[in-house]
């Protein structure tokens, strides 16, 4: 074999090496040829490829108005509409971890119920919730469920805090418009456990009519049927509770979970009652 018969030869092994040629069979029948290349891996060209989600905590990285971050799953920012829909995505696991609620605009939850379920309760798994405007802009999440019922529910709950903040232009304001004499009514509900929970520097307004015998408040710690423990350890400090709008509520704080121990609301934790 000459010279350059063997440098054809090494050539074409080299290719046959490198190429992979595929048999593919149309279907249309007849047959036709599909090249493969073998393209080697390389770490480091990906992991200067990978451009990670940018999350800035304290700043509104979506359109909002609530975005919510993640520790382990749904890292990345997410916008949702009302505090409702933000709570039915970390009550199906979309964002597990320690998560960050931060509220970039306002809402209206309509006849919407925002219920937080417990970590652990189906595919709901969270070791804390933190929740605060940013922005520097006051904000209000509102709405009207039907009598009966609060606006935010905190069902079997922990670890959770909602901060209105008051500083820096920051504001929160968190209102239930329905007036109602129906057992439950409220704006933030405590129940099934909801334990470790702090709700502080926020506005906080309801229309509650309910006699002072009947379960209802602007603030409802309720029953526990659950853990049958009670609300346990959690503290409202240092808010507004009042009316929403000029229609009065007959009661601001009510607790009817027994047992219940741990429950901070007045001296030396400031609430301003307005009515």
């Amino acid at each position: 074999m000459s010279k350059s018969q063997k440098s054809f030869r090494f050539t074409v092994l080299a290719i046959a090496v490198i190429v992979a040629s595929t048999l593919v069979i149309p279907a249309s029948g007849g047959y036709g040829v599909g090249i493969s290349l073998l393209v080697p891996y390389d770490a480091a060209v990906e992991a200067e490829s990978f451009v990670p989600p940018v999350m800035t905590l304290g700043v509104c990285d979506t359109a909002g108005p609530i975005e919510v971050e993640g520790s382990i799953l749904g890292t990345t920012p997410t916008a949702y509409a009302t505090l409702g829909a933000a709570f039915t995505a970390i009550n199906s696991g979309t964002h597990t971890g320690a998560l960050t609620i931060e509220v970039c605009g306002s809402t209206n939850e309509a006849a919407i119920v925002a219920t937080l379920n417990a970590s652990g309760a189906g595919s709901a798994s969270y070791t804390s919730i933190s929740m605060k405007p940013v922005g520097g802009v006051s904000r209000t999440i509102t709405g009207a469920p039907a009598g009966g019922s609060p606006l935010i529910d905190l069902n079997g709950s922990d670890n959770v805090t909602i901060d209105g903040v008051n500083a820096a232009g920051n504001a929160l304001t968190i209102a239930n418009t329905t007036i109602s004499s129906v057992a439950g009514t409220s704006t933030i509900r405590f129940i099934g456990g909801a334990t470790n929970n702090t709700v502080k520097n926020s506005n906080i307004q309801g229309s509650v009519t309910m006699a002072v015998s009947v379960d209802g408040g602007v603030i409802l710690f309720s029953t526990d049927l659950v853990t049958a423990n009670g609300n346990d350890n959690n503290t409202i400090s240092n808010n507004n509770i009042g009316p929403a709008g000029s229609n009065l509520p007959m009661s601001t704080t009510m607790a009817r979970s027994h047992p219940m121990t741990g429950l901070s609301l007045a001296t030396p934790i400031r609430n301003s009652l307005r009515g």
